[in-house]
């Protein structure tokens, strides 16, 4: 059976790292020993980190100059969408910077929580790029699932509309109340 993915990370780093930089021999310290000690580049969770950070600073950048422009052109309705979603892809760097500081001390459950979140923050920055380029006018503009509706109408059906057809009186007499 191999072995999960995180255990194997936790195995290869504990295996880089000198059993003198490891400090004490007691497994719980050893192994948060092993995660702080590592030098960053050769931490993968860390390089993972920092390449959902430099997406998010490339998108962040692309819609600063979008933002800029449509400043200069005076289009409010695309200044305010590019707003919107610089501001959004701005929490998302903070989340992901905030997780880079806490992945050098967190112990394993920690790191296996860390890295079950990148997906997701992959995710929101690539519907953030979309949703920048649909500010701009570039993207779809209902989004990827755009529906298509074709309609079709029976040979029987008669073409008059029936609400432009004039109302026929009643032949009741209304009486006011008392």
């Amino acid at each position: 059976m191999p072995l999960p993915r995180h255990l194997l990370v936790c195995g290869i780093l504990a295996l880089s790292v000198p059993a003198a930089a490891q400090g004490p021999t007691t497994a719980s310290s050893a192994s948060t020993a092993t995660t702080s000690s590592a030098p960053p580049s050769s931490d993968p969770l860390r390089s993972e980190l920092e390449s959902v950070a430099q997406d998010a600073r490339a998108i962040s950048r692309r819609l600063v100059r979008e933002l800029d422009r449509a400043r200069v052109e005076r289009r409010a309705d695309r200044a305010a969408c590019l707003d919107r979603a610089l501001s959004q892809v701005h929490a998302v760097l903070r989340q992901v910077d905030h997780r880079r500081r806490r992945v050098a001390r967190a112990g394993p459950a920690a790191r296996r929580h860390h890295a079950a979140t990148l997906p997701a923050y992959r995710e929101r920055l690539r519907a953030l790029r979309i949703e920048g380029r649909r500010c701009v006018g570039e993207g779809p503009a209902m989004g990827p699932s755009i529906t298509r509706v074709v309609v079709t109408v029976a040979p029987d059906v008669p073409d008059e509309d029936p609400t432009r057809r004039p109302r026929e009186r009643s032949a009741a007499l209304l009486v006011p109340p008392p």
